[in-house]
């Protein structure tokens, strides 16, 4: 079946803008995944996150149950999660400033938010700290 045209009825840009709720657990509710973080698409790190949550809370309700319903168990999720859950967060976000430009820019500011992208980008392609710690970023090697 062909597809049918129409009318484009309404555009707009999305805001690429990451959110982490704090704590990961309000009394017996676990977040993870989307549910406890969202990540801008440019870093590729949402569903390593969530699997990686998934096995940090199967871990956690696992030493729950193993040593005897210590509510102190519990807790090591989000203090597990988060310092990881932020490091992503702010690995997309660099990511998020050196591929785009920020909407409504002065002119002159616009042009010194290019120059600095620009700046980032040779440095990538050099043999750099910068260079070497954003490619173990990428790949998630801590």
């Amino acid at each position: 079946m062909a597809a049918v045209g129409g009318a484009i009825v309404e555009k707009r840009k999305l805001a690429l803008q990451g959110q982490v709720i704090e704590p990961l657990r309000h009394r017996r509710l676990f977040l993870a995944g989307d549910a406890a973080h969202i990540v801008p698409p440019l870093g590729g790190k949402g569903m390593n996150l969530a699997i990686h949550d998934a096995g940090a809370l199967a871990g956690t309700l696992g030493a729950y149950y193993r040593e005897g319903r210590d509510p102190s168990a519990l807790e090591r999720y989000s203090a597990l999660r988060l310092p990881h859950i932020w490091r992503a967060q702010e690995f997309s976000h660099a990511m998020l400033q050196l591929l785009h430009l920020p909407l409504g820019e002065e002119l002159e500011a616009a042009r010194f938010a290019r120059k600095l992208q620009d700046a980032r980008l040779r440095q990538l392609a050099t043999p750099s700290t910068f260079a070497r710690d954003f490619a173990r970023n990428y790949v998630g090697i801590t």
